[in-house]
């Protein structure tokens, strides 16, 4: 279901479509189907540039003790890169390096391409390390 909402990029409508579903409610949280709800749910907020619903639906993540994967970081990265939000930018690495969650291509081709759009590629040791 949620692939059709995707298909046609109604990521306005994928979020209302998240919480009835029952967000949080239907779920374990040790991954699985409440990671993939959590995750299309942060989708729905990057895709629409909904910084601060974005923020709040993280939060809400971690409170509610869903285990965050590789996928919900690139989900972040998108976000703050496309929005040129560097310091958000960079607590998401320290973030990503304190639970363990290794970035992948994805990743390190946001940080690249954020860095080199702004022209501070110089800048970009700082960001690895």
């Amino acid at each position: 279901m949620a692939s059709v909402y995707i298909s046609q990029c109604k990521y306005y409508k994928l979020s209302k479509f998240i919480t009835d579903v029952g967000l949080g409610h239907c779920c374990s949280n040790t991954g699985g189907d409440g990671n993939l709800l959590w995750n299309l749910y942060l989708l729905s907020f990057a895709a629409n540039f909904k910084m601060k619903s974005l923020q709040r639906v993280f939060l809400d993540m971690v409170a509610a003790g869903f285990r965050l994967d590789i996928t919900t970081f690139n989900l972040r990265v998108v976000a703050f890169t496309k929005m040129c939000m560097f310091w958000d930018l960079h607590l998401t690495a320290d973030h990503m390096h304190r639970d363990g969650v290794m970035p992948d291509l994805i990743t390190h081709d946001r940080f690249v391409d954020a860095y080199l759009e702004r022209r501070l590629a110089r800048n970009l040791n700082f960001a690895f390390d």
